[in-house]
């Protein structure tokens, strides 16, 4: 008759035993690492569709996106202040190629050549200084953007360059723009055009003066139709025109050149992803990485967003070229890029240049002193 009770109580500790190892179990599951990835807003919504795929393929994983402003100097300051650890901890985000060499010197970095299987011989030479610093690899690369011309193709036949533009009056441009980096790179495509930087700040401020429209973003007065001809990036294309239905149909691209088409001004600049070096989630922030290398992601944000396929094999792919009416103008010129210079003063250096170029537009400094400045951030 005692034996019974004993045992039962044997039973009933084992029982509660397996439940609890069970519970453990359980709480071991669901054990899920979030990754904070903070994009700017022109791509974030093809990079959480790209996140939310890499989530289906990796149990435990969630990667939850911080949407940065778009203009440059605005992202460079939420950047910088959440890296040094005044604001939210990031361990991903998006950058464009420029702040690499400063933000190797503060530290913000982590080194990814143990964990990331990247081939840089693959990738445009120019753009290397986009991914390394020092022969060490920090960064993956995602997008390879290019100014180019919308224009109207019931207005015009897209081929003018800066200085047709500026010397013709039957059809309404504009250039301006609200980012002072942008103002750089149209200032940067002039400069190319006419052969140095003096004469290129005088065609650009032409351009600026006998801009049109109702607002300081030409694209904005673009896809309002109230001007045919602007310049912009190669990922408006379809971030912007295509999304606007009675735009698609009207609207045509062009690549910045001189009359004879031998010299290609446009500006490039390259966006990668960088991992944060005060980030404690190094394996699977490396997986996630690893997945943004694949040529099925890197093909796919290129025809998403518009960019230009960012290896140089891929122009050797005929359904690249479909993708639209400019890559395979671009082709040629793939492995010949203008970047802005590498250089860990250089957002120190464009903001005296951006100072300058807006005193020498509203006539407070001469030509010459403009000069002095901006040629500091020439390449």
């Amino acid at each position: 008759m005692k034996f019974f009770p004993r045992c039962g109580i044997i039973l009933l500790v084992f029982a509660v035993l397996l439940c609890s190892c069970g519970k453990e179990e359980k709480q071991q599951e669901s054990v899920v690492q979030t990754i904070v990835f903070a994009v700017q807003n022109g791509c974030a919504d093809f990079l959480r569709t790209a996140s939310n795929q890499f989530m289906s393929e990796n149990n435990g994983v969630n990667i939850r996106i911080m949407e940065l402003p778009g203009e440059s100097g605005e992202v460079y300051r939420v950047l910088s202040s959440a890296l040094s650890g005044e604001d939210i901890n990031l361990d991903m985000f998006v950058t464009e190629d420029i702040w690499l060499p400063e933000f190797v010197s503060r530290g913000y970095l982590r080194i990814r050549d143990d964990l990331v299987v990247l081939d840089r011989e693959t990738y445009p030479a120019q753009f290397s200084g986009a991914l390394s610093y020092g022969g060490k690899l920090y960064a993956v690369p995602i997008e390879l953007d290019s100014g180019i011309f919308y224009y109207r193709r019931d207005i015009s036949d897209g081929t003018l360059n800066y200085r047709q533009l500026a010397a013709q009056s039957e059809i309404s441009y504009s250039v301006r723009t609200p980012d002072g980096e942008d103002m750089l790179c149209i200032l940067r495509e002039c400069a190319a055009l006419e052969g140095s930087v003096e004469k290129g700040l005088e065609l650009y401020k032409r351009l600026y003066e006998d801009s049109e429209g109702e607002t300081n973003d030409s694209m904005d007065d673009f896809r309002s139709q109230r001007i045919a001809y602007t310049r912009s990036w190669s990922e408006c294309n379809n971030n912007s025109c295509n999304r606007f239905e009675q735009l698609k149909s009207k609207v045509r691209v062009s690549v910045p050149a001189d009359e004879k088409g031998s010299i290609m001004t446009a500006r490039f600049f390259g966006v990668a992803v960088r991992h944060n070096l005060a980030s404690e989630k190094e394996t699977i922030v490396s997986e996630f990485l690893n997945y943004l290398t694949s040529e099925q992601f890197q093909l796919s944000i290129a025809r998403e967003l518009g960019t230009l396929p960012i290896k140089p094999k891929y122009y050797d792919m005929p359904v690249v070229l479909d993708y639209n009416e400019y890559n395979e103008s671009f082709a040629k010129y793939i492995n010949n890029l203008k970047f802005r210079p590498y250089k860990e003063d250089y957002m120190l250096c464009s903001r005296d240049a951006q100072e300058a170029l807006n005193n020498y537009l509203s006539g407070k400094i001469s030509v010459e002193e403009t000069v002095k400045s901006v040629e500091k951030i020439m390449n």
